[in-house]
């Protein structure tokens, strides 16, 4: 099996005016390259996302413009030890009332836990508020051992597995707001929208409607993919060759920019076509072959698997129009 270290070494015998730094570099470039040219198969993952129950027991006092919630007694003991999903990564509403993410939580004082929000509370006073703490904004999938898994680039299904059908997936924050502005749907989530980023600016989704109940959702992601260290492998359907003839272009644009003695008197135009001509047959290979192990290049009727349909459903919706 093609190595990273096998790669960057022979990158040198062909390029002997490149340290190894140099050459490492020029292949975990190549290697980045080729992460980026397709969906490959050996970048899918597998996950999960949990939404956790809904908190809404005892009150909290609240106060228009200020950032901070103070929840009374039989609300702090219930944000009181939550695991998985720490506070810091739910949401806050008042009844009827917007979302508001939570970024702090203060438990000095057990019998009346103070919450931080994101912004400023902009509705009215309200020292006994009706309230529900949920989860509504997702990052990414979790990992084997719930952390969040470190190489997300996107989700390609999400899934739940209790009720056995797909969220779908390709929808905004933004086309959301056209039917439920407020947020005013919950229960069963049916769309997985996207929000931008976080704080640390990874992507941010929605799950909408917002849950209403604890339930783990199944995931497919396609991963970015990470650089290469000593000891690495390349999955089988990438080959040595592939990798070296991209770092050889990468060497050689570098080498065309140099003015000392080594590098004058080289063609170095020639040589980045010459290698990346090379690079692109064997590239062409490799996708033929992922394609032959994961079959990608498919298209999924749109609206499949959008909610369970049962009898009660079928009776209380007409045929479908058209051809």
């Amino acid at each position: 099996m093609p190595t990273f270290d096998a790669s960057w070494n022979e990158l040198i015998s062909h390029l002997d005016m490149l340290d190894a730094l140099l050459a490492q570099k020029f292949v975990n470039r190549a290697w980045r390259d080729i992460r980026d040219h397709r969906a490959w198969g050996f970048l899918i993952g597998n996950g999960w996302l949990y939404s956790p129950p809904i908190i809404n027991s005892g009150a909290a006092n609240v106060t228009q413009f200020s950032q901070t919630v103070v929840l009374n007694t039989a609300a702090s003991t219930a944000v009181t030890g939550l695991s998985l999903t720490p506070l810091t990564l739910r949401q806050f509403r008042v009844a009827g009332g917007p979302i508001y993410s939570i970024i702090a939580a203060d438990f000095t004082a057990p019998t009346a836990v103070q919450l931080t929000l994101d912004r400023i509370f902009l509705e009215t006073t309200n020292a006994a508020a009706n309230y529900t703490i949920s989860r509504i904004y997702y990052g990414p999938p979790l990992n084997a051992t719930g952390a969040e898994v470190t190489d997300f680039l996107h989700f390609t299904k999400v899934y739940d597995p209790v009720d056995a059908y797909s969220l779908m997936l390709n929808i905004t924050a933004e086309e959301i707001d056209i039917s439920d502005p407020q947020r005013a749907s919950s229960g069963q989530p049916y769309w997985v929208a996207t929000r931008g980023v976080d704080s640390n600016n990874q992507p941010l989704y929605e799950l909408w409607p917002s849950p209403a109940f604890e339930r783990g959702y199944l995931v497919l992601y396609q991963k970015r993919g990470v650089d290469l260290v000593s000891g690495d492998s390349f999955p089988p359907v990438i080959s040595e060759e592939m990798v070296l003839e991209r770092a050889l272009y990468q060497a050689c644009v570098w080498a065309g920019k140099q003015t000392g003695p080594r590098f004058i008197g080289v063609n170095w135009r020639y040589q980045q076509e010459q290698h990346l001509a090379q690079y692109r047959d064997l590239l062409h290979q490799a996708e033929k072959q992922d394609e032959e192990a994961f079959m990608q290049n498919m298209i999924i009727p749109e609206g499949a698997g959008l909610f369970p349909i049962d009898s009660a459903w079928i009776q209380s919706h007409g045929p479908p129009v058209g051809p």
